[in-house]
């Protein structure tokens, strides 16, 4: 009948947890901001109406879904899933077309079913021209994965499993 397996993920939050100025007001103010560090450079996204983030997680995978929609949660954030790109995709062009349910973040993963995350970015970002970060979450991290990443106009790239810290 196969093998069973009971698996235990403690989502915690780090008790100190150093942030930059910007990041500490995604948490205590009312002007609330999104901050995406790359290799090179650092941009921040103002979130939408001075309410929780909104974010999109685009995954196949269901308990990745849950895990992330959990510390994103716990993050404050108000989150919506997809179950692949092509979903994904049409969420991000039907939220974008209302401003004021544009999604101020999207989290995906690389290789899933319909339509893989390298062409669901650029969709996204040719049909709903959507300016918000995009942030990969893969198994992967490969230099040709980075390369893929960058050309599909993911702002960043994160290999699974991640932390709570690593999303704050």
């Amino acid at each position: 009948a196969g093998t069973k397996c009971t698996m235990s993920i403690p989502i915690y939050e780090p008790e100190e947890v150093k942030l930059r100025e910007s990041q500490r007001s995604l948490f205590a103010s009312d002007e609330k901001r999104i901050v995406v560090e790359t290799d090179n450079q650092t941009e921040e996204t103002s979130v939408n109406n001075n309410s929780e983030p909104f974010v999109l997680v685009i995954d196949d995978e269901p308990f990745i879904q849950l895990a992330l929609g959990t510390m994103l949660t716990k993050l404050g954030c108000r989150v919506e899933k997809a179950s692949n790109g092509e979903i994904g995709a049409e969420m991000a062009i039907k939220h974008n077309s209302q401003k004021e349910t544009k999604f101020d973040l999207i989290f995906m993963d690389a290789n899933m079913p319909v339509l893989n995350g390298y062409e669901s970015a650029k969709r996204i970002r040719k049909e709903a021209r959507l300016q918000s970060p995009i942030i990969c979450i893969s198994a992967q991290d490969s230099a040709e994965h980075q390369q893929l990443c960058k050309e599909a106009q993911m702002d960043q790239a994160i290999s699974k499993p991640c932390s709570l810290l690593q999303l704050k």
